[in-house]
């Protein structure tokens, strides 16, 4: 249970090794209390890792316990990417049975990350009227442009990715195949395209570029040119780089005005 649980919680995807946690699941299902399992089942479908033989046996030794299940655990199999990529009909049916009553639980404050504001910032300067990280339905929207209110920009962070990778995790694909299908028109700044962008009038280009380019279809595409591990990791350490040096600037900065205001006291 506690494998692909973990590996969900982080991001790193191994689907061979997944897939064989999967399958003793599986054989040791009748052994497994219903909590377990489902964090089993959610666990592989948050991660991708849902082969159609996998799938069907899974359902079926899934179906049986959630029969037997309390409440309190049966909550956890309602996740939004097990329900669409891994439940079969029948589970699928059974579930959303069980879950006849629904209620809204309030969402945490979600506030823009400083890659997200640098961004936003571009888009001013290209005098493109947006607004920034609000609540639509069951899902956040990053940045919404004020003109035509159903075109969206997407910022997406190293946590968007599966660790290491270019490819987009299981619950980004969800959302975006949805909203997509909602009359959505979404377009994406991926963290590694713009970290590789030099100066602001290079961030200006790209995203003039990015506007007016189609939208992304609804089933959301990896890039067509993956970044390697190491690639992957040096970007990251140029974010660091970056996100360091902006730290010390506002140290300094803000030194500087600490100093000047006690010169004016004397």
């Amino acid at each position: 249970m506690t494998v692909p649980w973990a590996l969900s919680r982080v991001n790193i995807r191994h689907a061979d090794a997944l897939t064989q946690v999967g399958q003793e699941a599986v054989l040791k299902a009748p052994l497994m209390r219903p909590g377990d399992l489902i964090k089993v089942a959610v666990g592989l479908a948050k991660l991708g890792v849902c082969p159609p033989s996998l799938r069907e046996r899974l359902s079926e030794v899934l179906l049986h316990a959630l029969k037997e299940a309390p409440s309190l655990q049966f909550r956890g199999c309602m996740h939004p990417v097990a329900a669409i990529g891994l439940y079969t009909q029948p589970l699928k049916m059974f579930v959303m049975e069980r879950f006849s009553n629904l209620r809204r639980i309030p969402y945490p404050v979600r506030r823009p990350s400083p890659f997200h504001w640098e961004v936003s910032d571009c888009l001013a300067a290209l005098g493109v009227a947006h607004r920034n990280t609000f609540h639509w339905g069951c899902f956040w929207i990053d940045i919404g442009e004020a003109e035509d209110k159903r075109r969206c920009i997407f910022v997406d962070g190293p946590a968007a990715f599966y660790t290491s990778t270019t490819q987009y995790t299981e619950p980004v694909k969800l959302q975006h195949r949805v909203l997509s299908d909602l009359g959505w028109d979404i377009r994406r700044v991926r963290w590694f395209d713009w970290v590789g962008l030099e100066d602001k009038e290079d961030k200006l280009k790209f995203l003039k570029e990015l506007r007016a380019a189609p939208p992304l279809p609804s089933l959301l595409p990896d890039p067509t040119h993956p970044l390697s591990e190491e690639e992957v990791l040096q970007r990251l350490r140029l974010v660091k780089q970056r996100q360091q040096q902006q730290q010390e600037d506002a140290a300094a900065a803000a030194a500087a005005s600490s100093g000047s205001a006690v010169d004016v006291d004397l």
